[in-house]
């Protein structure tokens, strides 16, 4: 397998084309979208009728469940490849092609998930470019990061990003074979 960087999209779209990311990702999404809503919920959070935001969608299925549970949504990702599938599985539904640093659009609420960890030195400068497209913005991430220039894991982007643009609510889950995730929320 040639391997590619972690932040790029020829790296996603070999994930993607290759069906390497269906099943486990597929199912890591629906847990972090259960996540994400039960913490909406928590902090009273409606999303029904919002315009929604789920950037970093891969396969749509995130988008999917944020559309059941009410909210007039849609879906981006930087990777054609996963949009072409998410089109065919979820016809109904919105779907762009936007690099996360460049969202074009306002919205009620933008949820990222498990996308910051890969923006390394960019962490903080993304998530406040996401926040002034929104009323309420959420992020779901593993407190690990990527670093996209090396491709290693460390510690450290993601927390000076929550350090220095501080969430109004942040909440810790338990790391159940899993790395520790963290769900902020700005609002």
């Amino acid at each position: 397998m040639k391997y590619y960087g972690k932040n790029t999209p020829v790296w996603w779209t070999d994930r993607f084309v290759s069906k390497r990311w269906h099943g486990h990702g597929q199912y890591k999404t629906y847990i972090n979208m259960l996540e994400t809503l039960h913490t909406l919920n928590t902090f009273d959070v409606d999303i029904r009728g919002k315009r929604v935001l789920d950037i970093g969608c891969a396969l749509g299925n995130g988008t999917q469940m944020l559309q059941d549970a009410g909210a007039d949504t849609t879906g981006a990702d930087f990777v054609e490849a996963a949009l072409t599938e998410a089109r065919q599985y979820f016809p109904d539904l919105r779907f762009e092609q936007w690099d996360i640093r460049e969202v074009p659009e306002n919205f009620d609420i933008i949820i990222t998930s498990h996308t910051i960890e890969h923006m390394g030195s960019e962490s903080e400068s993304t998530l406040r470019h996401l926040a002034e497209h929104c009323d309420v913005l959420v992020m779901n991430c593993e407190v690990h990061d990527f670093d996209p220039e090396s491709d290693e894991i460390h510690t450290g982007t993601v927390a000076t990003a929550i350090n220095n643009f501080p969430p109004t609510h942040h909440v810790y889950l338990p790391p159940l074979n899993r790395p520790l995730t963290s769900i902020c929320v700005w609002k």
